[in-house]
């Protein structure tokens, strides 16, 4: 979850449905998990996952002109033995309590994706990547709505941006609709999803009675398929400005934008984004002036 006034990342390989602890840990204090050994429990019984494993790399940060929040947060969770839900939000919109309302969607994500999950197992289920992100969207919609009255938030409150995914790692496909704005990255393509001309947020769509006609004309979605790496990205990425008035090298935004969520670069992966933040700050002079939050995944 994004929140305080440093950035952090974690490094995270998603192989089960709870996985055995391989000890150690990642370089930001979070647990890391090998590829050999995984195992899960459901019911009691346990049983060896066979499927391909893949990489979740996350990483948020706290923008300059942000002074005491970070106003992003991210969801990361499997939703069925194949498919994970991966997801950013930003609440920077959304006045003093942006960072808490962040938050609680994406706590409420990640709920969804463990209940999904454990449904999708018991009832033998093989649902599609694009089926399980409507079906996600429309869960986290209701459930928002019932939390709105529950803590008395405001329209202003909950104008939250989201990046929602759903990734299938074994054939390759991500599924992707944004509500809002937000950067994406499919194998070195990328794309900016900017706001409407009316501005579009997540509490815009709490009301909905019709969900399913909403979601047939939502045209803000992605799929990807046959894919190897994919990103998403708050809308902070695009926000990056000189700091001081050195001389530093030029660099563009297009080239920011690839060196953050298409390149690879040796080194440990638990710190990939750190290195990379760094190395724009002395490299080019540039700090992000919006919060910061990425999701890579690397299909392997």
């Amino acid at each position: 979850m994004g929140g305080g006034q440093s950035h952090g990342g974690s490094y995270i390989r998603l192989h089960a449905l709870a996985p055995v602890d391989a000890g150690g840990s990642s370089t930001f204090g979070l647990p890391r998990f090998s590829l050999a050994d995984y195992q899960y429990c459901i019911y009691g019984s346990y049983r060896q996952r066979p499927a391909p494993p893949m990489d979740i790399l996350t990483y948020t940060q706290i923008g300059t002109r942000h002074s005491n929040h970070n106003e992003d947060a991210h969801a990361v969770g499997e939703v069925s033995d194949r498919h994970t839900l991966v997801a950013v939000v930003n609440g920077s919109a959304a006045g003093h309590k942006g960072y808490f309302a962040a938050a609680l969607v994406a706590q409420l994500l990640e709920t969804i994706a463990s209940q999904t999950n454990l449904r999708n197992f018991a009832e033998k289920g093989n649902p599609t990547a694009g089926d399980l992100l409507r079906d996600c969207l429309r869960e986290l919609l209701k459930r928002l709505s019932k939390q709105r009255t529950q803590l008395g938030l405001t329209d202003e409150e909950l104008r939250l941006i989201l990046n929602l995914g759903i990734l299938d790692h074994e054939q390759r496909i991500a599924e992707i609709a944004v509500i809002g704005a937000g950067v994406i990255t499919c194998d070195g393509e990328t794309v900016e999803m900017a706001q409407y001309e009316e501005v579009d947020y997540l509490g815009n769509h709490l009301d909905k009675s019709e969900f399913d006609h909403w979601w047939a004309y939502h045209d803000k979605r992605i799929r990807c398929e046959n894919c190897l790496d994919v990103a998403i990205a708050t809308p902070g990425i695009l926000t990056f400005e000189p700091f001081s008035h050195d001389s530093y090298r030029p660099v563009t935004e297009d080239e920011i934008l690839d060196f953050l969520l298409a390149e690879r670069n040796d080194g440990p992966l638990a710190q990939l984004f750190r290195r990379k933040f760094i190395y724009i700050e002395e490299k080019f002079g540039l700090l992000a002036t919006d919060d910061v939050t990425i999701i890579r995944a690397l299909f392997i």
